[in-house]
């Protein structure tokens, strides 16, 4: 499962923004327990945060592998399948941090300075109305 296509473009998209925000070497990997035992891959990550990417990123697994039996029947390369299947769960990933960001309410003891720096999804204080959740993406 680990060495699937779906799952391999839903984990570098998470290890990119790991990276874009210094959280992990480049050329480096997350590990399975990361995502899977949802295992911070770095301390300065928010439990809250790293959290729901775990969560986000084994729907989006799941999304990608319903997406592939859903078009086989219909497309028979599986390159084509396969495409199709990848990008269907990278959007899955993104589509579940902002259905969280959106509708998720924020303790206020988890309302801190560390939770305005974190990739994927961050708090704004800025923000009047709603949570104060936003999603993240460099």
């Amino acid at each position: 499962m680990w060495t699937c296509p779906v799952a391999v473009a839903v984990r570098r998209e998470v290890e990119s923004q790991l990276r874009a925000f210094g959280l992990l070497a480049a050329g480096s990997a997350i590990p399975c327990s990361a995502l899977w035992l949802a295992c911070k891959p770095h301390h300065s990550l928010h439990r809250l945060v790293w959290d729901m990417v775990c969560l986000a990123a084994i729907h989006a697994f799941e999304r990608g592998r319903r997406t592939a039996w859903a078009v086989s029947d219909q497309l028979g390369v599986p390159v084509l399948i396969e495409q199709i299947a990848t990008r269907a769960a990278v959007g899955a990933f993104w589509e579940a941090l902002a259905d969280f960001a959106a509708t998720a309410k924020v303790p206020r003891s988890a309302r801190s300075v560390q939770l305005t720096q974190q990739p994927f999804v961050a708090w704004h204080v800025v923000v009047v109305r709603g949570n104060g959740l936003r999603v993240v993406r460099r």
